[in-house]
């Protein structure tokens, strides 16, 4: 098996990337640590005519002619071949509580191609794993596509918010009821980035 991980920060492109690998595919699963990711990536899939199921422990929506599904972690069919799996957040390996889903996926899937997405501190986990299994491992490296810096200072009101600007919250009902207010106070539509899941950055699009 072809295992490819991608490694980064946030915003830097690695997810964003192997979507579209598993978009060209001709079957595939993707494994994400949260239900409104999985969300994001079934809406994302379907728009761009690429039919997908979502799967999720609260919600299942099967589309017609799926051979793509979009899964929260803990619900991956390992009984279920494709020829692209996307394993995101692989960093949760190392999670006490959740860790077994990711080593499950990992070690179960079925799949021709894997795709690991995470940051550095998974890296040398993952390199064992693979020296034990046998696998082929190759590593891609991306860098932050834009600057994150502290602002000096104080944002008094949404409407000071511009273009480029990321606003962290550290709640995932927190960063929406934020999206809300800003897409219907403001002319910004925005984007959000996950970190370390513990919190979330808030981009404003334009």
């Amino acid at each position: 098996m072809q295992i490819t991980l991608h490694v980064g920060p946030t915003n830097s492109g690695k997810t964003h990337t192997a979507l579209q690998r598993l978009a060209s595919a001709s079957s595939g699963v993707y494994c994400g640590p949260l239900r409104l990711l999985a969300h994001e990536v079934y809406e994302r899939m379907n728009a761009l005519g690429c039919p997908t199921s979502l799967i999720t422990g609260q919600q299942q929506l099967m589309e017609a002619d799926a051979r793509h599904i979009s899964c929260t972690i803990e619900m991956l069919d390992t009984a279920n071949a494709v020829d692209v799996a996307i394993i995101d957040e692989v960093q949760m390996l190392a999670d006490d509580e959740r860790g077994w889903a990711w080593t499950r996926a990992l070690l179960g899937v079925p799949a021709r191609e894997v795709h690991l997405c995470g940051n550095e501190s998974a890296n040398a986990l993952i390199e064992r794993l693979c020296q034990t299994t046998g696998d082929e491992l190759s590593i891609i490296r991306y860098e932050r596509l834009s600057p994150l810096r502290c602002q000096s200072t104080v944002v008094s009101s949404l409407r000071d918010l511009t273009k480029g600007d990321c606003v962290v919250a550290f709640s995932r009902r927190k960063i929406y009821d934020l999206k809300q207010a800003i897409e219907r106070n403001t002319k910004h539509k925005c984007c959000i980035m996950y970190a370390h899941l513990s919190c979330a950055l808030l981009s404003c699009q334009r």
